[in-house]
């Protein structure tokens, strides 16, 4: 068994200790945004920390009256901004807390003012110690270079924070995490295995969801993947599809099961091959490919939906022959600037 599946695998217990070590910290931010009138909420990422950012602007703008706004990295690190940020809460996510791009966000939010928040599975790391305060990820060493428990932990981690500034406390139903691990994986079928691109999509809760798979079929299996959320995707990229075209739908039941539904149906008239995450039976029907998702609460989704993701493309790069421990080019901290 590769990493990457061995350390997916902690995800229960990661949810579990992410919200015991984050709750009371996320509390505290929330009396002192409060105190300090706080009005704005920008939150600094890359990659699949970005991605942890998109789960967390649809868990704060839900349920709160904060608008968040993400910071473009080179607005600090090449143009050198100076912004009056005294009214800001400024959240930096970074796994490993050590890229300089990710600290130079924190030193230059903190001296304009901002509240500053470190989202980190380090919290001895110097991103940790810049900021004001640190959101710990909780999801102990991670090895594998594609990043799975320590997404995981900074979706919740992040999550807490949004459920102390609405006022309310954060809970995950944790058996259907584990039986969502044990459920067994659909075979996937030749033209999926040898395809060289592929088209992931969803919206609201799991629009994050469809973008890191997208990101993980890349860095793992080198397939060409664009992400998208469903009605963005009408805007366009529809212009992709074509017969046989692998596309990844992740699809809840809840407020957008019609969306998901029309969109779905469509994209098996065109001749899409549709693999889908579904608890919707209408989807079910029209997919080539289903992977059976428990129904549940609307917040819960998201963590649920990119554990099953999380698993398909571990064991989708291992069909494939390759290594998801070892992708090429890349390394577990990434250096940008």
């Amino acid at each position: 068994m590769s990493l990457m599946m061995k350390e997916l695998f902690e995800a229960p217990e990661v949810v579990k200790s992410a919200i015991n070590n984050c709750s009371s910290v996320a509390q505290e931010i929330a009396e002192i945004c409060k105190d300090r009138h706080i009005k704005r909420v920008i939150l600094a990422g890359r990659g699949s920390s970005l991605h942890a950012g998109i789960a967390f602007k649809f868990f704060l703008e839900a349920s709160t009256q904060y608008i968040l706004s993400f910071e473009y990295p080179s607005i600090v690190t090449s143009f050198n901004a100076v912004r009056d940020l005294t009214d800001s809460l400024y959240i930096v996510v970074s796994q490993s807390g050590a890229g300089p791009d990710t600290i130079a966000f924190a030193q230059s939010a903190k001296a304009q003012g901002a509240l500053t928040v470190a989202s980190t599975n380090y919290t001895h790391s110097k991103l940790a110690e810049i900021c004001h305060y640190t959101l710990p990820i909780s999801a102990g060493e991670e090895k594998a270079v594609a990043a799975t428990k320590t997404l995981t932990g900074e979706i919740v981690a992040l999550h807490c924070l949004a459920d102390a500034l609405a006022g309310r406390k954060t809970s995950y139903n944790i058996d259907v995490i584990n039986d969502i691990l044990s459920a067994p994986m659909p075979s996937f079928d030749k033209s999926f295995l040898n395809t060289e691109h592929a088209v992931c999509l969803s919206r609201g809760m799991t629009e994050a969801v469809a973008k890191e798979c997208g990101l993980k079929l890349t860095e793992t299996s080198y397939i060409f993947s664009f992400a998208s959320s469903t009605n963005e995707f009408q805007h366009g990229p529809k212009a992709l599809v074509s017969e046989g075209l692998p596309i990844i739908l992740f699809a809840p039941d809840g407020r957008n099961r019609d969306n998901y539904i029309s969109v779905a149906s469509n994209l098996s008239e065109k001749g899409a091959r549709l693999m889908a995450f579904t608890d919707i039976d209408e989807v079910k029907e029209v997919a080539t490919t289903v992977i059976d998702m428990p129904t549940i609460p609307e917040e819960q989704q998201t963590v649920a939906y990119l554990v099953a993701m999380q698993k398909m493309v571990a064991t989708y790069c291992e069909a494939r022959g390759l290594n998801p421990d070892n992708p090429r080019n890349l390394n577990k901290v990434t250096i940008t600037n």
